[in-house]
């Protein structure tokens, strides 16, 4: 079952891959622009990164195409 929290969390991270895709961003911009709190923000922007959909380049953050097999989730548990 999916709960509300989860889709906020996935609505919040998919807007900002979508303004990450836009421009470069600096954490407080995007974080002003998401609406959401810049300790939020960074988690979200963390994770994307840890992911490959997001990158660093000095003080601005931005979409980055994974390469190939970087975003396969993991195999299901039978």
């Amino acid at each position: 079952m999916v709960t509300t929290n989860r889709l906020s969390t996935l609505s919040n991270g998919l807007r900002a891959l979508e303004l990450l895709d836009q421009r470069a961003w600096t954490m407080r911009d995007l974080a002003e622009a998401c609406g959401l709190p810049r300790q939020t923000t960074y988690r979200i922007v963390a994770t994307l990164i840890d992911a490959g959909w997001a990158e660093r380049d000095g003080a601005t953050y931005r979409a980055r195409r994974p390469t190939s097999g970087q975003h396969e989730a993991p195999p299901r548990s039978a």
